[in-house]
């Protein structure tokens, strides 16, 4: 089995263990992986906060890079990603959004787009439950586990159109196969609050991750400070907290805009310029 594979700008760096579980989980079902050439930030929060177009361009970029290494699926572990890389697609059956993406971009985008799906989806539709369980080594015996899946895993419907919207089971029902005891969670689909964590004008720095994921986006006053992630670098921001804008300006500032997200760089992406094309 073959599958674009979007990583996600938090996998580089906040959540990099669940990336390399996904990506040895993936290799010991013989599920392959194949990373998107060039992907860069899918414009999830705070960017959809602050502007649909410019996040649903950054998907579409995204995509049209799938596209063109001739992918018919992409397949993500993050849950955000998840959500904006299908959101993006289903939006762009309006011509006229579709026009406004596509002028964002250096190329106007494919008009058939690859679906995007989750790795829990790729596991429990394509390679299966019965195929899981045959592969279990080391039973979950004795362990009780309350499965969390978060508002974005199966909302809206329309759009997602995976498991019950309201009551998922893909999880619960893979710990079943693994030997574990899953108890009741009434919770499992209530936002963790990560949607709060915004941009704001009044601070600077990297809000809180959404279930794991940093914040990648525009400056919400000027617009700069775009992270466009490259194959083998990673974002790695300082501190999950808002902070003040230094007076004195210290830290990583952008070339136009004075301070914005301070990063830790080095092998990390680079912040591009005002009005950079995607």
């Amino acid at each position: 089995m073959k599958l674009a594979y979007y990583p996600g700008c938090s996998g580089q760096g906040t959540s990099a263990e669940y990336e390399r579980s996904t990506r040895a989980v993936c290799r010991a079902l013989e599920i392959a992986l194949k990373e998107i050439p060039d992907w860069s930030c899918c414009g999830s929060t705070p960017a959809h906060a602050c502007d649909h177009v410019l996040s649903a361009a950054l998907s579409a970029r995204n995509l049209a890079l799938a596209a063109k290494d001739g992918a018919e699926r992409v397949g993500t572990p993050c849950p955000s990603c998840l959500a904006n890389l299908k959101t993006a697609k289903y939006r762009m059956k309006d011509e006229a959004f579709r026009g406004k993406v596509d002028a964002l971009l250096d190329e106007p985008c494919p008009e058939e787009l690859p679906d995007t799906v989750s790795i829990l989806q790729v596991l429990v539709e394509d390679y299966g439950l019965e195929a899981i369980a045959e592969k279990v080594k080391k039973p979950l015996e004795g362990v009780k586990i309350a499965c969390y899946y978060g508002c974005l895993m199966s909302r809206p419907a329309d759009i997602m159109q995976f498991d019950n919207a309201e009551n998922p089971m893909a999880m619960d029902n893979i710990m079943t196969a693994l030997g574990a005891e899953v108890v009741p969670f009434p919770l499992k689909t209530e936002c963790c609050g990560a949607a709060m964590g915004v941009a704001r004008q009044d601070v600077t720095g990297s809000p809180p991750p959404r279930h794991h994921r940093p914040s990648d986006g525009p400056h919400p006053r000027t617009g700069a400070g775009l992270w466009r992630g490259r194959r083998g670098r990673r974002l790695s921001p300082v501190s999950h907290e808002p902070r003040p804008a230094p007076a004195s300006g210290r830290g990583r500032e952008h070339e136009n805009a004075g301070p914005v997200f301070h990063a830790a760089h080095g092998p990390g992406p680079r912040p591009a310029a005002a009005g950079t094309r995607l």
